[in-house]
């Protein structure tokens, strides 16, 4: 009888606790209670950590998952997930803390991936423009493939490239603070393993890869280059508006991997400010948040019924692909409206 009471006491601890191998029952007895026995169970609480990583391999899976991707990565999803995830951690201990690795194999082997992928997305590029009416410049194809296979695109496609469980490995700060690299590594010595290790499907996998990676780039190319771009645009318009970038010198941080470098932009009165570890990234990051925070302002200034007729109406378009209002150009931009003026242009610069 004292068995089955204790059983029946101690069912709920169990049934309520999520793992149950956390647990401890203790009998003492008890002063209070003839005969009786008190029942203690004990579980050991998950961490903030644990929880958040269980959530993100979850958000993760779903990404990888992604249905519409299936057709497209086939071959290599089938690969990979073949690949151990100790032979291609980088040296950086972030990534997958407390597994063993050798970070310079797996650097090795990124350095021969590299080659293999860069070939891949070459070979696409070639069949697409075989099958297709479409001509590209030296230039635009340098610039497509550059961008096919920068750490920046990996950084932005890594749930969709790799396993749930290779993705949480990756620290989530990772990207903010600048390890694109150590990101690169982890992708290109996978594509070492699988295509030495994946037999006759090995090279098919890679290739697969390639194309999806070319094809990511034509799609995100806006996003990747155009801030910058369209702010520099603007400014040679005649836009009021300036770029100044310092070297910080890690003052910023001052972690092992500082964002040394700082850019601040303005552009018609509007400035931004943005951190980064290397100069194009401070730029890049300060033209899309300058951009942004212009076309917020302008919309604000539309719900308030503000009147913008003396600077020839509001902005028009997308932070993208912004439209100045006529009267934000002026004529120093390069802008002119006959030839005798862009001949004094000339001669003035030529003083100069």
């Amino acid at each position: 009888m004292a068995a089955a009471s204790l059983g029946a006491r101690f069912a709920p601890c169990v049934t309520g606790c999520d793992d149950t191998r956390a647990y401890r029952a203790t009998t003492v007895a008890s002063s209070r209670t003839r005969g009786g026995f008190s029942v203690e169970c004990l579980w050991k609480r998950k961490s903030a950590t644990s929880r958040r990583i269980r959530q993100r391999k979850s958000a993760l899976r779903r990404i990888y998952m992604d249905p519409e991707d299936e057709d497209r990565l086939r071959t290599w999803r089938k690969l990979i997930v073949n690949v151990p995830i100790e032979k291609i951690l980088p040296r950086d201990i972030s990534f997958g803390p407390g597994i063993e690795r050798d970070g310079d194999a797996a650097e090795r082997m990124a350095f021969f991936g590299d080659k293999y992928l860069n070939l891949s997305v070459a070979k696409a590029l070639e069949r697409q423009l075989l099958d297709g009416d479409e001509t590209m410049s030296i230039g635009e194809m340098s610039v497509l493939c550059s961008s096919a296979r920068s750490n920046m695109l990996f950084a932005k496609l890594l749930p969709k490239l790799l396993t749930p469980d290779m993705v949480a490995a990756v620290p989530e700060e990772a990207i903010m603070e600048g390890r694109q690299h150590s990101v690169g590594t982890l992708l290109e010595s996978c594509v070492y393993l699988v295509y030495t290790t994946g037999g006759g499907e090995g090279a098919a996998a890679v290739d697969e890869l390639g194309t999806f990676l070319l094809e990511e780039a034509e799609k995100q190319a806006a996003d990747v280059h155009n801030y910058k771009g369209a702010l520099y645009e603007l400014i040679a318009k005649g836009v009021d508006g300036y770029v100044v970038t310092k070297d910080k010198m890690g003052e910023a941080s001052g972690g092992a991997h500082p964002q040394r470098f700082e850019t601040e932009v303005e552009l018609d009165g509007v400035r931004a400010r943005f951190l980064a570890r290397n100069k194009r990234e401070a730029e890049r990051g300060a033209a899309k948040r300058v951009l942004e925070k212009l076309f917020e302002r302008e919309r604000m200034r539309v719900l308030a019924g503000e009147d913008l007729g003396s600077r020839g109406g509001s902005w028009q378009g997308t932070p993208e692909r912004p439209v100045p209002p006529p009267q934000l150009l002026r004529k120093k931009s390069g802008s002119f409206d006959s030839m005798d003026e862009a001949m004094e242009a000339d001669e003035v610069m030529g003083e100069a």
